[in-house]
């Protein structure tokens, strides 16, 4: 991680270009396409009302973990690039005699993330930017925004030079992706990608804290096994926040101690500039207690606390 991007974020508003896909899901049946599909109730939000939604496999796991953002005609998926191939051709398979169309638009879309730390807050409504979370806006020609939670961090979509001139006119500290990764963890914000895709049900990541999962719909993938969960079973895993000392790397296990059963899997994370790791993990909470320390060796021990969005 830069040091110079990690000390900006307390001083003044900074910016990062995501490695993020943009896929277009647009025709007269979208909204009811995507409610069928996805594990929140489209049907509920509003014209500028946005999204943290998943795409489940049968089996009730997370396949797909993306955003959902209002367009002219329909609505805009924002997801990790390495899954946009992946996510286009699942859809796709769904659509059937929908009147929907699924297009990747990576090509002419590119993604921004864009942060201001609390002593600049001011600055969100002069530029005209959401004030609640989850709420989108057309802040100009091309340009759409959505709010990504309470604190003021937002995601910018647009053709690559339409968003550049507007950052350009603003003048935020462009920071490299570490440090924004630094902020998604803090703020307990998870992407799922490669190994970690089909891994996890959905109350794993804590999507039953958010309107991001819906119990009162109808059915979608997964539906039944996520549904059975809630009412019959008990969540023993859930995603937490991390830190360590030690240095910590994304994949790693931790035990109760070197001879314990595993209890837990880094999902992602970053060391800052004073070398402490930070992270996000699925951790089975009947070991929390007994304390964490790292599987592999050397024994590192891992500090655990809740997300912003725990709900008791």
């Amino acid at each position: 991680m830069n040091p110079d991007s990690f000390h900006a974020l307390s001083e003044r508003p900074v910016c990062c270009r995501l490695d993020q896909a943009v896929i277009r899901v647009e025709g007269v049946d979208a909204r009811d396409f995507l409610h069928g599909q996805c594990t929140s109730h489209l049907k509920r939000l509003g014209p500028l009302d946005g999204v943290r939604t998943a795409w489940c496999t049968a089996q009730g796991r997370v396949s797909f973990l993306f955003w959902l953002v209002p367009s002219a005609a329909g609505y805009q998926l924002l997801l990790p690039a390495s899954e946009a191939a992946r996510c286009v051709q699942r859809l796709r398979m769904f659509v059937l005699r929908a009147r929907v169309e699924v297009e990747d638009l990576s090509a002419s879309r590119i993604v921004h993330g864009l942060y201001f730390p609390p002593a600049q807050v001011a600055r969100v409504q002069a530029l005209g930017l959401p004030a609640e979370a989850w709420r989108s806006a057309q802040i100009a020609p091309g340009v759409t925004v959505l709010r990504m939670e309470k604190a003021a961090r937002f995601l910018l979509i647009g053709e690559g030079s339409v968003v550049a001139a507007w950052l350009a006119n603003h003048d935020p500290t462009e920071v490299d992706a570490d440090t924004w990764r630094y902020l998604d963890i803090r703020h307990g914000h998870i992407e799922i990608a490669g190994g970690f895709a089909n891994a996890f049900l959905p109350q794993q990541l804590n999507l039953d804290f958010q309107d991001t999962l819906a119990f009162d719909k109808g059915c979608y993938p997964g539906q039944e096994i996520i549904a059975r969960l809630k009412y019959r079973g008990e969540v023993k895993s859930r995603l937490l926040i991390g830190s360590s000392d030690g240095e910590i790397h994304e994949g790693e296990k931790f035990s109760a101690s070197p001879d314990a059963p595993t209890a837990g899997q880094v999902l992602t994370c970053v060391r800052d500039p004073a070398g402490r790791s930070h992270l996000l993990a699925v951790v089975d909470l009947g070991a929390l207690n007994s304390g964490l320390i790292t599987a592999q060796a050397p024994a590192r021990t891992v500090h655990f606390e809740r997300p912003a969005s725990w709900q008791d």
